[in-house]
């Protein structure tokens, strides 16, 4: 068995709304198999990068610091095979392709479908 076999897989959830982010926090640890590690600002999840790098991530799009957009490409760069999830809460139409010139796998508008993005996540994993 490889030794990614046995170590789970990493998300990163980027999420400054502290309610919010400690509920998927707790639905993804208890629904998937990944390994969850959360942070409020942009600037603690790149902090991190080079001792946890991560292999999945969901980046709200409205964050303090920076973006959720400049986030996701500074993550890019230092970790190139990430498949990150974007979402928001506000529905600007161009903001979805915009994710996706940015590397986003993925992007989901709030409130979550929360069904929808377990299965996208198990998919991804």
């Amino acid at each position: 068995m490889s030794e990614r076999a046995q170590t789970p897989l990493m998300l990163y959830v980027v999420e400054d709304d502290a309610r919010t982010r400690q509920e998927l926090e707790r639905i993804l640890t208890r629904h998937t198999d990944l390994e969850v590690r959360s942070f409020e600002a942009p600037l603690d999840a790149l902090s991190q990068l080079d001792s946890a790098r991560p292999d999945l991530a969901l980046i709200d799009l409205r964050l303090p610091q920076m973006d959720g957009l400049t986030l996701l490409e500074r993550v890019s760069e230092r970790v190139p095979d990430v498949m990150a999830i974007v979402m928001t809460g506000y529905g600007e139409a161009e903001t979805p392709r915009r994710a996706r010139e940015r590397g986003a796998v993925d992007f989901v508008q709030k409130p979550l479908d929360l069904p929808y993005l377990l299965v996208t996540l198990r998919q991804l994993a």
